[in-house]
């Protein structure tokens, strides 16, 4: 369903948003926002210094390559009496990178060796040779970016957290933030 919705927008700007459409970003100060959950000042420092890269890297993510559900996350689909999938919560409808809705399906944090982002590009690269005949050059490096994606969705929530703390579960966020030194390094390689 995300292929179909991928690949009939692809490199084709058909459709305009209007001014207050989602638009998925990684700013500075997102990045700051999230580093303020680490206590610790060497892992605040080192967090930092990681995403200060990473938020480079992830700027090919937010380029208009086609149209994104921007969210679809398990918890955004239904399945209909004849079995058809239904994507039902469009509010981050959007211009992106398809890495961004690869890696929002993916559960928690992915994988720390890269085996589920592997999987999950391989087969959304097998959609395109067998329904387009080739993958565009885009998604040659989808592995990586669907790494790189992930984090950037940690490090929104983390940042999002941070500006209304009432609105996100605190045992969510203190498990992300346990975890999220372990994987944040691998993402750039």
């Amino acid at each position: 369903m995300l292929f179909r919705l991928h690949s009939s927008t692809w490199r084709n700007r058909r459709l305009e948003l209007d001014e207050q459409a989602y638009k998925p970003v990684w700013d500075d100060e997102m990045a700051m926002q999230a580093c303020e959950w680490f206590e610790d000042e060497a892992e605040r420092s080192d967090m930092a210094n990681q995403m200060m890269k990473l938020q480079l890297d992830a700027q090919v993510l937010f380029e208009p390559t086609c149209c994104i559900s921007a969210d679809p996350n398990p918890t955004n689909w239904r399945i209909r009496d004849d079995g058809d999938l239904v994507l039902i919560d469009w509010e981050r409808f959007c211009y992106g990178h398809p890495a961004i809705d690869l890696a929002i399906t993916m559960p928690g944090l992915g994988s720390k060796d890269g085996t589920m982002e592997g999987q999950i590009a391989d087969l959304y690269r097998e959609c395109w040779e067998r329904n387009a005949g080739s993958v565009p050059p885009e998604l040659s490096d989808l592995e990586r970016l669907i790494r790189v994606a992930k984090l950037w969705s940690v490090v929104e929530f983390l940042a999002n957290a941070r500006r209304n703390p009432e609105s996100y579960p605190e045992q969510t966020v203190a498990c992300i933030v346990r975890e999220l030194l372990g994987y944040i390094g691998g993402a750039s390689t």
